[in-house]
């Protein structure tokens, strides 16, 4: 885990927690916990200061859970997808069909094997 995302993990539950009390808990600087607040805050925008004073992280936990669905449900189609070529190639007959096939079968297990 990076320092980064160990700052996220731990302002995920102390919301309330200074920048010092950070940097003491991960043993780092605190004007490098001061930066990646201010940068995930204003470049990545997956942090919300909240009015109390407190971070709120949830948005960046909740893209990444978003993402990793939207993923496995890519690969359940692209599976789907696979079986059905296979079953169109057990009734083909015409050879040319079922090497056409054969080469999006190859190419959707290709994309599957990179996600």
């Amino acid at each position: 885990m990076s320092k980064a995302e160990s700052i996220r993990v731990y302002y995920r539950e102390h919301p309330d927690a200074t920048y010092k009390e950070v940097a003491e808990a991960l043993n780092l600087e605190e004007g490098f916990v001061r930066s990646n607040v201010y940068r995930d805050i204003n470049q990545y925008k997956i942090c919300v200061r909240k009015e109390d004073g407190s971070l709120d992280y949830e948005f960046y936990y909740k893209a990444d859970e978003e993402k990793k669905e939207f993923l496995t449900y890519t690969k359940e189609v692209l599976l789907e997808l696979v079986e059905q070529l296979r079953s169109a190639n057990r009734r083909e007959t015409d050879s040319n069909q079922i090497r056409l096939n054969c080469k999006e079968i190859r190419s959707l297990l290709q994309e599957i094997a990179k996600l």
